[in-house]
């Protein structure tokens, strides 16, 4: 079953500074979310996001086993010939992330 990821750069109401990011991932009826204030660093990206940053997807071969923090009870694989990754209704918005910053 596939699953959705969202993320978010949270600004305030008025879409002047960037103070949070939030990351929902969904499967069917259940979903889980990630948030952090970030506002000690994150504003700093203000001026750089608009329109100066791209979009990287990345994916990495774990055939010598050294990462083992999502294999869980699995083993690492012994090539990675038959790994695929789709990515489907990619959809971005510059605007409708907002929300009040608490004090």
């Amino acid at each position: 079953m596939t699953f959705n990821v969202k993320n978010e750069f949270i600004a305030t109401e008025d879409y002047a500074t960037f103070w949070k990011i939030k990351t929902t991932i969904s499967q069917g009826s259940s979903s889980i979310v990630f948030q952090k204030d970030c506002r000690d660093y994150i504003a700093r990206l203000n001026t750089s996001v608009e329109g100066n940053m791209a979009i990287i997807f990345a994916n990495w071969s774990n055939t010598d086993g050294k990462e083992d923090f999502e294999l869980g009870d699995q083993s690492a694989s012994d090539s990675c010939s038959g790994a695929t990754t789709t990515i489907s209704d990619l959809v971005i918005k510059q605007y409708g992330s907002v929300e009040a910053q608490p004090d």
